[in-house]
């Protein structure tokens, strides 16, 4: 009885290490840190404007739970301006030629989608494209000369994207991401339907605002728990 039950254990035990090194590779922790530019896309500026190029920055955590699939938890700061007389559009450039520029400052959670396993060490492959989307809130603070603003700063959108991971060696990783952060509000560059004052139109309120990030990241991943390599042993 007592060597039955021993047998039994004896069995559990490779199922269960088999189970834990698993959960390991399946669950790392990454840190990463990114610099890039942000770029708005609204009322003043219609189009993707690259003038309106600002610098821009992100830190991260990334929660890996399989190799194909990661949660991200994201901290992202920068500028967001335009000028309505430098916009590509004529009749902003010269009907309506306002300005802002306010800082920006975001934090998102989102889900990401490797399509390879770059992170095995028996593939040859060393990079995936991958896409990402989720939730996001946003602080932003717009200094206008023709309004004063009156909007909370604090908005949601939601951040929908893709980029390429590639791993320089068992724990660093670059990246490259472009992201688009689709608001659900007209006022990002204090621009919306009508000038209060004139009763002209100004804007299109039923367009929301833009802003989108480009960027570079470094990260590096931390492995909890170690399997051994049976393979090393001598018997």
């Amino acid at each position: 009885m007592i060597k039955c039950r021993f047998r039994k254990e004896l069995c559990f035990f490779p199922v269960f290490l088999i189970a834990v090194c698993f959960n390991a590779l399946a669950q790392k922790n990454e840190f990463g840190l990114g610099l890039g530019t942000h770029l708005y896309k609204g009322d003043i500026s219609s189009g993707y404007n690259f003038k309106f190029v600002r610098p821009a920055g992100e830190i991260f955590y990334r929660r890996n739970f399989s190799p194909a699939v990661a949660m991200r938890f994201n901290f992202a700061a920068g500028r967001l301006a335009a000028n309505g007389s430098s916009s590509n559009n004529r009749y902003i450039a010269n009907v309506q030629p306002n300005s802002f520029k306010t800082m920006l400052l975001d934090l998102s959670v989102m889900g990401e989608y490797n399509f390879l396993n770059f992170r095995d060490p028996k593939e040859r492959i060393r990079w995936t494209p991958y896409l990402f989307g989720g939730i996001t809130a946003f602080y932003f603070q717009p200094k206008s000369a023709e309004s004063g603003g009156g909007v909370s700063p604090i908005q949601p959108a939601i951040p929908i994207g893709i980029g390429v991971k590639y791993k320089l060696s068992k724990n660093w990783n670059l990246g490259a991401e472009f992201g688009a952060r689709c608001t659900f509000t007209d006022y990002l560059d204090n621009v919306s339907d009508k000038d209060a004052s004139t009763g002209l139109q100004r804007g299109f309120i039923q367009d929301k605002d833009w802003y989108m990030f480009t960027g570079l990241s470094l990260s590096y991943t931390i492995y909890t728990i170690e399997c051994p390599n049976f393979s090393s042993y001598q018997y």
